[in-house]
Formats: structure tokens, sequence, C-alpha cells
């Protein structure tokens, strides 16, 4: 599953950091509502639901590793697509 956007990349500059820290905590709060419906139907049909770790500050959800390892450790059963390639620290 690939981490929600805060903005269009290539269409908008990049958000200032009060509004990107809006939107962040708005996306999360989405995205984490509907992990916790969807988790357990993956579960129980063997499946494994995993986040891919895109975390570029004002671009993505996450302003962070950190911020995405909180936001992952607070979903038991989630798994982590490490992605290395899409990664500004």
């Amino acid at each position: 599953m690939h981490p929600p956007l805060l903005a269009e990349v290539g269409r908008l500059s990049l958000l200032d950091e009060n509004e990107a820290s809006r939107r962040s905590v708005i996306a999360k709060e989405r995205l984490g509502a509907l992990i916790k419906v969807w988790l357990p139907r993956f579960q129980n049909s063997g499946i494994t639901l995993s986040l891919e770790t895109n975390v570029t500050p004002r671009v993505f959800a996450f302003a962070g590793i950190h911020d995405f390892r909180d936001f992952a450790l607070s979903l038991p059963g989630l798994g982590v697509l490490a992605d290395v390639s899409h990664n500004v620290l």
C-alpha cells in the first residue's frame, strides 16, 4: 500500500510546513481508520498488508522515518515495505 500524498507532485510547489503538517494529521487519521477496517479482512484471508516507506516531508503524509515507524507500530499486524528509492530524509 502506498502512503497518502499531501499534494500533487509535479503540479504544485511544496506545501508550507504548517499546511503540510495539517494535511499530514488528517491523512494519517484517515489512513489509520481504513487500515483498522481492512487489516483483519486481509489477515483472515491469509494476505499480508504492508505499507511502503515513502517519507519525504511535505510530499507524503509521513515527515520522516520516525513518524512512519510510530504509525506502523500503532497498527499491530501491519507489514512494512522498505523502499529506499523513494525517501528523502
